[in-house]
């Protein structure tokens, strides 16, 4: 009866045969299934295969990620020294960048190796950060890069931008990554333009623009819904070296704040890239 074959499937059944059956038929029906018992099988032993190297991997990188502290700290500890004594204004800017770059490398190697990353712990270090002050420190970690190509960035902000519920660090190397492709991929003598613009009243939820336009060689059309995907790179991107990681991760955590990242671009011409972000909105799991 019709309801006997959907309490069956219901318990467990891989399949039914309604009397009367043909032999050929049961033969046909149970050396399918055992086809499927095979696959199922392998596939099981490829995933438990596929979890040890990814496991092996991960340990190889932690084992690279802590090997790259000493130096660092070294390097942060040796631009400290020099900050000590008499340098002239540029000098010590540049040292002050060699030394705040140290620091925070180190302190994304710790996050790394010892940190717990899940939602959970992602949630407990979101607060409440002047996105202003944040977007111009990314600037001026990339001011040494930004002169040997000869490319101005030129920053403007809406006067009163409020506090935005983020996670600092998270977000902090997104608009990193934001303006270093936009330098990358820019040509000597270039410009970028950053901006910040908030919309609707903030006070009932408003929503900022963080928008990162620059003169570089652009993106072509195909390729635009594509440079999101992790290891995917533009076509006419290549001439750069890279992995293809960047975009991806920025839009990982846009999306962790609730937030949108949009693009515009034309080939020769430039591109346009806008983090829109809520305002005051608290994380969710």
């Amino acid at each position: 009866m019709p309801e006997d074959r959907v309490y069956g499937l219901e318990i467990g059944a891989d399949d039914y045969l309604t009397k009367p059956f043909s032999l050929n038929e049961l033969i046909l029906r149970v050396d399918k299934l055992a086809e499927k018992k095979k696959v199922i099988r392998r596939l099981k032993e490829e995933t438990k295969s596929l979890h040890s190297s990814i496991h092996e991997k991960e340990s190889s990188l932690k084992r690279v990620v802590h090997d790259l502290k000493n130096p660092l700290l070294s390097m942060g500890a040796s631009a400290k020294r020099m900050l000590r004594r008499n340098q002239n204004e540029e000098e010590l800017k540049i040292l002050e960048n060699i030394y705040d770059s140290s620091i925070r490398l180190t302190r994304w190697i710790d996050d790394m190796l010892f940190s717990d990353h899940s939602l959970q712990k992602i949630k407990e270090g979101m607060r409440e950060v002047e996105i202003k002050s944040m977007v111009q420190q990314a600037i001026d970690l990339l001011k040494e890069a930004s002169r040997e190509k000869k490319i101005e960035i030129h920053f403007e902000a809406s006067p009163s931008i409020p506090l935005v519920y983020c996670h600092e660090q998270l977000f902090f190397r997104a608009i990193e990554n934001l303006l270093g492709n936009a330098l990358k991929y820019t040509p000597e003598g270039g410009k970028v333009d950053v901006t910040i613009t908030s919309y609707l009243p903030w006070r009932d939820g408003g929503v900022i623009e963080i928008s990162i336009k620059d003169t570089g060689i652009g993106i072509l059309e195909e390729d635009i819904e594509k440079i999101f995907d992790p290891f995917y790179r533009g076509r006419n991107s290549l001439s750069e070296t890279g992995a293809g990681l960047g975009l991806s991760f920025v839009k990982e955590v846009v999306d962790l704040h609730g937030g949108r990242i949009l693009v515009q671009s034309e080939p020769r011409k430039g591109s346009i890239f806008s983090v829109l972000l809520p305002i005051r909105v608290k994380f969710k799991l």
